[in-house]
Formats: structure tokens, C-alpha cells, sequence
């Protein structure tokens, strides 16, 4: 029996004296302890026929089980979340990437957006006539403003 599972055990012995919890309690404790202990047995087969059809497959019968380590704990920083968002798009190009492609789809927003409203140009023309001998001819000149407003949507 694991030193774990006999802390979680002893821990539900001890509230069920005190009277904290039931039997059923430590019932179920023990029965939560031997399916973790089924599913260890059962990956431990796994991996055995894992490595047994390894050897099959590279025609080595000799080949040793390499010791497997465990996951060694990894703390991550708790810093701000637009700090680690920050870190993020700087070492990710694919965020950087995203974050670009928003910007682009912001501004497209921002041009569709104008168009339904009202637009306001100026225009203006000038024009001389050819000037002759005995006079220097005339000028035309046209200039405005239009106001454009979209009455259908």
C-alpha cells in the first residue's frame, strides 16, 4: 500500500472516530484507493505490451525497458494577465500574427461603418477661354460642395 493511499486512509479513519464522518465514507475512500490502484496495474500492463511490441517491431528481443521518470512539477509566474499576454505575442508569432489580423479587420469595420453615413466633398473647376489678339477672353469657374446620404440601407 502507497504512503499516500495510507494518509488518505488513516485521514478518513481518523475523522470517521471523531465522528466527522461515516463508514460509508471510509468505504468509498477505499474503494476510490483500489480503482487507483487498478488503473496503475492496468497502465504498468500497458506499458509492458508497449515495449514487448517495440522489441517485436525493430526485430531486437534484446532491447532493455528504459526506466521511465516522472513529470517533474512546473510552477508558472503569476504575473498580470496583460503582462503574460504581452510575453505571449512577443515569443508567439502566430499571436502576433492574430493580433495584426484584428487590427486589420477593426480598420475594415471602421471603413464600413463610414460609408453609412453622410459624405461630404468638394469640387471645383476653372477654365479659360483662349484669348485672343484684341482681348484677353473670359474665364468660367464651377465650384461646391455635395452632401451624399444613403437613404436605403
Amino acid at each position: 500500500m502507497s504512503r499516500r493511499r495510507r494518509g488518505a486512509l488513516s485521514s478518513v479513519d481518523e475523522h470517521v472516530k471523531a465522528g466527522l464522518a461515516v463508514e460509508s465514507d471510509r468505504m468509498s475512500a477505499q474503494v476510490n484507493g483500489s480503482a487507483r490502484k487498478e488503473e496503475l496495474i492496468a497502465a504498468q500492463g500497458d506499458l509492458e505490451l508497449a515495449w514487448a511490441a517495440l522489441r517485436e517491431a525493430m526485430g531486437a528481443p534484446d532491447l532493455k525497458a528504459i526506466e521511465l521518470k516522472p513529470i517533474e512539477p512546473h510552477s508558472f509566474p503569476q504575473g498580470a494577465l496583460d503582462e503574460e499576454m504581452a510575453t505571449a505575442a512577443n515569443a508567439r508569432p502566430d499571436l502576433r500574427a492574430l493580433g495584426q489580423a484584428q487590427s486589420a479587420q477593426g480598420s475594415a469595420l471602421g471603413a464600413a461603418k463610414s460609408d453609412f453615413g453622410p459624405r461630404v466633398s468638394a469640387y471645383g473647376n476653372w477654365e479659360e477661354d483662349q484669348s485672343s489678339i484684341g482681348g484677353s477672353g473670359g474665364n468660367n469657374w464651377v465650384a461646391g460642395v455635395q452632401i451624399s446620404i444613403d437613404i436605403l440601407p
